[in-house]
């Protein structure tokens, strides 16, 4: 029973050890993409915070979440937009 035991911690740690090597890659390939296409990565971004200050803005209004969490939420879209 023991050697079921230690050959399923094994395999456990090379899935975990593919996994990442796996994720690695794909961020590795995404980065690739957003070098070589700068102009559409700027414009999803955008799009992306617009998002996210509606939602947030959403919370505000219609969930009555707290005022200071919503302003710091807003503040680093701000931030983001700078950075962008």
């Amino acid at each position: 029973m023991w050697f079921m035991y230690l050959l399923s911690w094994l395999s456990l740690f090379i899935q975990v050890a593919f996994i990442t090597l796996a994720v690695a890659a794909g961020l590795y390939f995404l980065a690739e993409l957003i070098e070589e296409y700068t102009v559409a990565t700027s414009r999803i971004i955008k799009y992306m915070i617009w998002f996210s200050t509606a939602v947030l803005i959403g919370l505000y209004i219609f969930e009555r979440f707290p005022t200071g969490m919503i302003g710091v939420g807003l503040f680093t879209n701000l931030l983001y937009f700078g950075l962008l």
